[in-house]
C-alpha cells in the first residue's frame, strides 16, 4: 500500500465525514452536499480499486486476517452506502398514484413552495406520534420535494419545553416559521395553516386592508349569518393588518390603505365620502366592492361606466341545492384570478353587472364570473322563467382596470357568497381571497381548499378467500421453513 493511495483513502473517508457533517447542519445546501459526497465516493473507489491486490492477498491469510479484512469491508461497504442515500436524498423523485391526490399539494401551495429563495426552517410542536403529526410530516415530505430551501424539524410539546419556550408556543399544533432573524407563528396542522404561514414569514412588507363601516354593511361577527368575520379572518391569517375604516373624518391614501374592502353599503355615502373615494381610485388606490342590485355604490360606479341590474339572476339549469336564486358556476373565464381555480361557486341573490363602453373614460371591464346561458332576470318575483324574460349569460364579478392609471378595482354583483353563511360553500372563500390576493400583488397567496380522502373498498371473491386463508398461516410459514432447510443443506455440504 503506497503512500498516495493511503492518503485518497483517508481523504475520502474524511469527505465522506463532512459531507455527512454538512448536511446536518446546512440541509439545504443540496449542491455543495452532492459534490463532496460524490468526491468522497470516488476517492473511495479510487482506494479500492488501487489496492484491490493487496485486498485480495490478505484474504488468503488465517482467519484473524480473513475476518479483519472481512469486517472492513462490512463497515466500507455501509460508509459508500450512506454516502449514496445521501446523494439520492438531494434528488429523488415522487409519484402520486392516489386516486384523489392525496400526496400532492395544491397547485397554489406549489407556487408558495417554489418561490422561497432563501433557507427557510418550519418547526412543528405537536405529540410525537400522533395523527397531526405524521400528516405535517407527510406534508414537509411534499413541501421539500419542491424546494430543498424547506426544511423541517418536529418537537414534542411536553417533552421540549425548553425549546417551546423559546418560541413561546403553549399551544399542541403550532408551527413556527424560522427564517434569519424573522419568526412567526401559527395554529394548525393541515396544508393551508403551512401554506399561509409561508406567505406570512416571506411577504416583504405589512399589507395595509381596510373594511369600510358605518353604512350597515355586513358585520365583522364570525357568528352572524350575514357577517363577514370568516373569511376577514382568513385574511388575518395570512398575514395581513386587517383594520375596519370609517370615512367621515378618516383620511383615505393608497399609501396608507392597500386595498379598501366595501361590502355592501346599505345607507348612503355623504359626498365628503364619494370625494375620497374618488381620489383614493385616481390615486392608484386597490378597491374590492361587492354589491347586492343599485344603491348606494351607484354613483361611485357609475364613474367606472358601470351599471348593476335591478333584477336578480335565477337559474333552473345550473343551481345550487332547489333555489333557483342562487346560481352556481363551475367555469370561469382566464383571469389572474381565476387561473387554475377550477372550485365551484354560488351567488345567492346575485345581480348582473354591465359596462357600457365609454372612449373618454378608457377603463377596462374583464368578466371575472359569468353564468351559463341558462340564466334569465326574475322580474316578477315568481321564480318561474316567463316568455319575457330571456336567457342569456350574466356577468355576476369583474375585474376593471385603466390601462393608463393605476386604477384596479374587483367589482361582483353579490356580497352575500362570502359571508359567514356561505364561506364553507365550495370554492366561495378560496374566490374572495384570491381576488383580495391579486389586488394587493400577493397572487401566490390563497386559501387552499383540502384534498379529499376516498374510501376505497377491496372485495375478495370466496375462492380468493379460500386461498388467503391458505397461504397467510400455512404458506408464508412454509416458504421461510423451505429456505432455512436450503441454507442448512448448503452448509452441510461445504
Amino acid at each position: 500500500m503506497n503512500k498516495i493511495t493511503s492518503i485518497t483513502g483517508v481523504a475520502g473517508v474524511l469527505l465522506g465525514i463532512g459531507a455527512l457533517a454538512y448536511s446536518s447542519i446546512y440541509p439545504a445546501d443540496t449542491v455543495i452536499i452532492t459534490v463532496i459526497a460524490l468526491l468522497a465516493l470516488a476517492l473511495l473507489g479510487w482506494f479500492v480499486v488501487a489496492e484491490f491486490a493487496h485486498f485480495r492477498i490478505l484474504a488468503r491469510k488465517q482467519a484473524t486476517y480473513l475476518r479483519l479484512n472481512n469486517f472492513l469491508m462490512l463497515v466500507f461497504a455501509i460508509f459508500a452506502v450512506v454516502l449514496i442515500n445521501l446523494i439520492v436524498r438531494q434528488y429523488y423523485y415522487r409519484a402520486d398514484l392516489s386516486t384523489t391526490r392525496r400526496y400532492t399539494l395544491a397547485l397554489q401551495s406549489m407556487t408558495v413552495a417554489k418561490g422561497i429563495d432563501r433557507e427557510t426552517e418550519i418547526l412543528f410542536f405537536g405529540t410525537e406520534g400522533g395523527k397531526e403529526h405524521k400528516r405535517v410530516r407527510e406534508l414537509m415530505d411534499m413541501y421539500r420535494y419542491l424546494n430543498r430551501k424547506i426544511i423541517y424539524t418536529f418537537y414534542d410539546l411536553d417533552r421540549s419545553p425548553l425549546k417551546a419556550k423559546e418560541y413561546n408556543v403553549v399551544d399542541y399544533n403550532t408551527l413556527v416559521f424560522r427564517s434569519g432573524e424573522k419568526v412567526v407563528t401559527a395554529r394548525g396542522a393541515d396544508e393551508e395553516a403551512i401554506t399561509n404561514l409561508l406567505i406570512r414569514g416571506t411577504k416583504r412588507k405589512v399589507i395595509n386592508v381596510r373594511y369600510l363601516q358605518g353604512h350597515n354593511e355586513h358585520s365583522l361577527s364570525e357568528t352572524d349569518r350575514d357577517g363577514y368575520g370568516r373569511v376577514l379572518a382568513q385574511l388575518s391569517a395570512q398575514g395581513f393588518n386587517l383594520q375596519p375604516l370609517d370615512l367621515r373624518g378618516a383620511e383615505l391614501s393608497p399609501t396608507q390603505v392597500d386595498l379598501l374592502i366595501i361590502a355592501s353599503p346599505k345607507t348612503e355615502l355623504s359626498p365628503e365620502e364619494h370625494e375620497k373615494l374618488w381620489n383614493y381610485r385616481e390615486k392608484g388606490g386597490k378597491l374590492l366592492v361587492l354589491v347586492d342590485g343599485p344603491g348606494p355604490m351607484t354613483p361611485f360606479l357609475k364613474t367606472f361606466a358601470i351599471q348593476v341590474g335591478d333584477e336578480p339572476v335565477y337559474d333552473t339549469q345550473n343551481v345550487a341545492g332547489t333555489d333557483p336564486s342562487t346560481p352556481l358556476v363551475n367555469s370561469y373565464p382566464d383571469t389572474p384570478i381565476t387561473r387554475s381555480f377550477r372550485l365551484s361557486t354560488v351567488f345567492p341573490g346575485a345581480h348582473g353587472l354591465y359596462y357600457k363602453a365609454n372612449i373618454m373614460l378608457g377603463f377596462n371591464f374583464d368578466s371575472l364570473v359569468q353564468t351559463s346561458p341558462n340564466n334569465w332576470l326574475e322580474a316578477n318575483g315568481n321564480r318561474v322563467k316567463d316568455p319575457g324574460e330571456e336567457a342569456h349569460p350574466q356577468v355576476l364579478a369583474a375585474i376593471v382596470s385603466h390601462p393608463d392609471k393605476l386604477v384596479k378595482m374587483v367589482l361582483f354583483g353579490d356580497s352575500d357568497f362570502a359571508s359567514n353563511a356561505y364561506f364553507g360553500v365550495a370554492g366561495n372563500a378560496n374566490l374572495f381571497v384570491n381576488a383580495v390576493n391579486w389586488l394587493c400583488g400577493e397572487g401566490a397567496m390563497v386559501s387552499v381548499a383540502p384534498a379529499k380522502v376516498e374510501f376505497v373498498p377491496m372485495f375478495v371473491s370466496e375462492q380468493q378467500s379460500r386461498l388467503l386463508r391458505v397461504l397467510v398461516p400455512v404458506g408464508i410459514p412454509l416458504l421461510f421453513v423451505a429456505a432455512g432447510t436450503l441454507v442448512w443443506w448448503r452448509r452441510r455440504r461445504l
